[in-house]
């Protein structure tokens, strides 16, 4: 038996996180995200195709090079720039 919870042991130990959990991901900024990131979000939001909460999949489909995480985070980060912006007395969209 001690064997197997020495097996136990060293199978939890060999385990290696993907990321420590306190450790938040690198999500790329608003500025950083990429202007063409941006226009698209901007264009789309005026065209009223979508509740833009539920953009992501739109931001995929027209740059395959975003997986739906890095839509999302991109998405998110557009979002609470928005929201920064209209906080301070402006509208959030850029003239």
């Amino acid at each position: 038996m001690s064997n197997e919870k020495k097996t136990k042991k060293n199978i939890v130990k060999s385990i290696k996180p993907v990321r420590n959990i306190n450790e938040k991901p690198k999500v790329p900024k608003v500025k950083d995200a990429g202007k063409k990131y941006i226009e698209f979000l901007t264009r789309l939001e005026a065209s009223g195709i979508c509740n833009m909460y539920s953009a992501a999949p739109f931001l995929v489909q027209e740059f395959p090079e975003l997986d739906v995480v890095k839509a999302q985070h991109i998405l998110l980060n557009w979002l609470d720039q928005k929201n920064i912006t209209i906080k301070n007395g402006g509208s959030g969209i850029k003239k």
